[in-house]
């Protein structure tokens, strides 16, 4: 379901044009049924949320590359 406020798409050069995408939600029930949604389809990579923000990254990221996205999110206020 589309119920995210904004949504970007972004490439990692190592695995371009796939990359990940950037979900931005107004409120926690819409953010809740996205995650859920993630979930139900079995939707492959790792999905990470910080407050308002999911963050979806391809499978094929690095761990490196996974672990500057994660500290990136979570340096997000």
């Amino acid at each position: 379901p589309q119920t995210e406020r904004e949504a970007w798409t972004f490439s990692v050069p190592s695995i371009a044009p796939s990359g990940g995408r950037i979900l931005v939600f107004s409120d926690d029930d819409k953010l809740k049924k996205k995650t859920d949604w993630f979930t139900r389809t079995g939707a492959k990579g790792r999905v990470e949320v910080r407050n308002n923000i999911v963050v979806w990254l391809d499978p094929r990221i690095s761990a490196a590359d996974d672990a500057k996205y994660r500290r990136a999110l979570n340096g997000i206020r």
